[in-house]
């Protein structure tokens, strides 16, 4: 199984981990679309900023699908990844520490 990309986050490091998962993820494929999973999630936060939402929700909006990346579960990798994991959760729970309440 592959190692987390977002595991041991600090307040120190947060951001640029989350800056290298976007290197990674700006190349990977999403469950087959036509867009990689880090356009997808800058589609979500322009879509979020176009419709007139704050600052948290365009954040949330980008960070929506990090959670995929917190306890090595993946979108491209079938047998490691299943709906069940609950990447939603997931992604909260690893970056509240980190962000405003809002996000």
């Amino acid at each position: 199984m592959k190692k987390a990309l977002l595991a041991d986050l600090t307040s120190e490091n947060v951001i640029d981990r989350i800056e290298a998962l976007f290197e990674v993820i700006m190349t990977s494929s999403y469950l087959g679309e036509p867009v990689t999973i880090g356009e997808h999630m800058l589609q979500a936060a322009a879509c979020a900023r176009r419709d007139g939402a704050g600052e948290a929700l365009v954040a949330a909006a980008l960070l929506h699908d990090v959670g995929y990346y917190v306890d090595a579960c993946s979108p491209t990798t079938k047998t490691s990844w299943s709906p069940s994991k609950r990447h939603d959760r997931a992604g909260a729970r690893a970056l509240a520490p980190f962000f405003p309440r809002g996000v």
